[in-house]
């Protein structure tokens, strides 16, 4: 159990069943802000990834697209907070000096950055 690699949802357990609770929800948007909204709490440890990296993994690979333009603005307020969280892991993991810190930080920015495009492109 646990996270491989923070390229893909596949990489993390958390991830992966964060993403299969998002898609059960087909086109019920309210459902799925419910589940956003309460990712946004989950914490992580060594093993598996918090809310905020689940939250960017799905939404990079586009699990959102199926939602009408309207619809997307509903899970603004969770996306803000997963950016939050990712700048703030930013902030933090810095100055580690764990060996992978360096791997860890480039794949926070590509995801905040992934947050960032997304709550401008849906506005």
């Amino acid at each position: 159990m646990g996270y491989m690699g923070l390229s893909h949802w596949g990489d993390s357990d958390m991830a992966a069943d964060f993403h299969y609770s998002v898609e059960k929800c087909g086109k019920d948007v309210e459902r799925a802000v419910k589940l956003f909204m309460a990712e946004t709490k989950e914490k992580a440890n060594c093993y598996n990834t918090c809310g905020a990296i689940n939250i960017a993994l799905v939404v990079e690979d586009g699990i959102l697209d199926t939602f009408s333009q309207t619809d997307k603005k509903k899970f603004a307020v969770a996306i803000q907070d997963a950016l939050a969280t990712l700048d703030v892991m930013i902030t933090e993991d810095k100055d580690s000096k764990e060996d992978n810190i360096v791997w860890h930080i480039t794949n926070f920015k590509r995801m905040a950055k992934s947050l960032s495009n997304w709550l401008k492109e849906n506005k």
